[in-house]
C-alpha cells in the first residue's frame, strides 16, 4: 500500500493526531477517522496510534494515498453548481507576512463562503494562495488553515486580516478580544450630522429576518438599559458636508469599540442618519453610483504597550486601506475636493 508522508510542523506540536489527520480527510466523518486509525492507514512515525495521541514536531505522519487523494470529493456542491474559480490579486494584499496577511477588500465580494454565490469568497481565495505558497516552501503546521480575524459585510470594503499562522492568529485575535485594536471606518450618511456623537446600544440578530430570500439576516438594535443583546460603542465624527443629486450627505469617520454584524450600519439607522442607499437600513434612496452603500474599514491601530506583539508577527501600530476608486468617485460627487485621508490623518 502506498502512503504520502507528511512532516508536523512546530505549529503542530502537541496537537492530537485525529485533529491533524482530519484536515487531510475533509469529506470524512471523525468516525471513519478512528477507524483509518485503528487500520493503521493513518502512522506516526511508521506506528499505529491512538487517535487522542500527541504529535510532536518533525513527526513523520503517513496517511494512505487513496485516503488523501478521495478526501473532499463528495458533498462539495450542495447546489448542483460549481463556484467560479478566482485567485488572489495581488492588488489587493497591504501587507504580507508570515504571521498575518492583511488585505483591502473589494466591494460586494463575501468574506465567508455562502450557498447562495457562485463566487468564490475570500475566505475560500485565501486559503488557496496559502496552501500553494505552502506547498512551495515548506511549512510550520500540517494542521492549520488559515482564516479571517475579523468579518466585514458583503457590501462594506476595506481592511480585513487573515491568519497565516497560528501565532499570528493567537496574537490578534487575542489583541481583538482585549480591546486593544482601534477600528476606523469611513462612510457616507444621509442628511448632516451636525456634531461628533457616541452611541451605545445593545444589537441582537433578527433571525427570522431575510431579504429577498437570500439568507442574509437583519439586526436590531435595543436600548442599552433595556435590551437584550450585547452593547455594541460606535463614535461618529462628521468630516465633510455635500450633496448627491437633492440628497444631503455627510462622510463620517466611525471608530468602533466593538465588532458587531452590521454594527455601524444598525446603529446609524437607529440614530436617524442611515448610510446613504442602505435601504436594509433604513435608507429611501438609491446612491446610482456603483454600490448600495458606502462603508469603508480605512485604518486599524494597536496600542503602543503592545508594540513587541505587533512587531513579532510583521505589522506596524497603524496600518490602513486606501480608498477605492468608485468610493473616491462618490466622494468627488459630494463636492470633496480634499483627500479623505488627509481630514482624517
Amino acid at each position: 500500500m502506498d502512503f504520502r508522508h507528511f512532516t508536523a510542523g512546530k505549529d503542530d506540536d502537541g496537537r492530537r493526531l485525529d485533529r491533524i489527520a482530519r484536515k487531510f480527510l475533509d469529506g470524512s466523518a471523525l468516525s471513519s477517522v478512528y477507524k483509518f486509525l485503528r487500520k493503521g492507514l493513518i502512522k506516526v512515525n511508521g506506528k499505529k496510534r491512538s487517535a487522542e495521541f500527541k504529535v510532536s514536531e518533525n513527526d513523520d505522519i503517513e496517511i494512505a494515498d487513496f485516503l488523501v487523494s478521495n478526501a473532499g470529493k463528495s458533498g462539495d456542491e450542495e447546489d448542483g453548481g460549481e463556484r467560479e474559480g478566482t485567485t488572489l490579486d495581488e492588488r489587493m494584499v497591504l501587507k504580507r507576512t508570515k504571521d498575518i496577511l492583511l488585505l483591502n477588500k473589494p466591494y460586494d465580494v463575501c468574506v465567508q463562503p455562502s450557498r447562495n454565490s457562485k463566487s468564490e469568497s475570500l475566505s475560500e481565495i485565501v486559503e488557496a494562495d496559502f496552501l500553494s505558497r505552502k506547498s512551495a516552501r515548506g511549512g510550520d503546521s500540517l494542521s492549520f488553515r488559515t482564516g479571517p480575524l475579523h468579518r466585514l459585510d458583503r457590501k462594506t470594503t476595506g481592511l480585513i486580516a487573515f491568519s497565516q499562522s497560528l501565532a499570528g492568529a493567537k496574537t490578534f485575535t487575542s489583541l481583538m478580544a482585549a480591546h486593544r485594536i482601534k477600528k476606523t471606518y469611513i462612510g457616507i450618511m444621509e442628511g448632516r450630522l451636525e456634531r461628533e456623537e457616541t452611541w451605545r446600544d445593545r444589537i441582537e440578530k433578527e433571525d427570522s429576518e431575510q431579504e429577498n430570500g437570500n439568507g442574509f439576516h437583519k439586526v436590531k438594535v435595543e436600548d442599552e438599559e433595556n435590551g437584550c443583546g450585547k452593547i455594541s460603542v460606535t463614535k461618529a465624527a462628521p468630516l465633510f458636508f455635500g450633496k448627491i443629486g437633492d440628497a444631503e450627505a455627510t462622510v463620517v469617520k466611525f471608530e468602533i469599540e466593538t465588532g458587531r454584524t452590521h454594527q455601524i450600519r444598525s446603529q446609524s439607522k437607529t440614530h436617524a442618519h442611515p448610510l446613504l442607499g442602505d435601504t436594509a437600513y433604513g435608507s429611501n434612496r438609491r446612491t446610482n453610483l456603483g454600490r448600495d452603500f458606502f462603508l469603508h474599514a480605512y485604518r486599524i491601530e494597536f496600542d503602543e504597550v503592545d508594540r513587541d506583539e505587533v512587531e513579532r508577527i510583521g505589522l506596524q501600530l497603524a496600518m490602513t486601506a486606501p480608498l477605492h476608486d468608485d468610493f473616491k468617485a462618490a466622494l468627488a460627487k459630494l463636492g470633496m475636493e480634499k483627500s479623505v485621508e488627509n481630514l482624517i490623518n
